[in-house]
């Protein structure tokens, strides 16, 4: 199966391997989850329920705003790679993949490749 297919099916998940590491954002988050619950239990009727409408409207804010982070950087990556050559990359690739063969070291290459003619020939 080739990464598009894995993609389509399912078995790509981008979004299960992103860990963030900084500790200002697990501070913020711990923080966050503290008040949060806080301030719930510390409202009552249509106090609580305005305030978990906001939460809950931040929740969804966020995340069309990562889907649209997601699609941007996607597509500035596909146009970076839109703009170079098989002949400028392949060396790179086969240095990073320890490739000595002439055989297309990566999907990138065979895409670049439509457009610009094949590798090799």
């Amino acid at each position: 199966m080739n990464l598009i297919e894995e993609l389509y099916y399912g078995a790509v998940c981008p979004s299960t391997k992103i860990k963030i590491q900084s500790p200002a954002y697990h501070k913020a988050m711990n923080n966050l989850s503290q008040n949060e619950e806080l301030l719930s239990n510390l409202l009552e009727g249509k106090e609580k329920k305005l305030f978990l409408d906001i939460m809950n409207d931040y929740t969804t804010t966020q995340g069309e705003l990562t889907v649209a982070h997601f699609v941007a950087g996607f597509r500035l990556g596909a146009g970076l790679m839109a703009e170079v050559s098989p002949a400028e990359i392949e060396p790179y690739l086969r240095e990073q993949e320890g490739l000595t063969t002439s055989a297309p070291v990566a999907p990138v290459i065979a895409l670049c490749g439509r457009r610009w003619g094949r590798i090799g020939s």
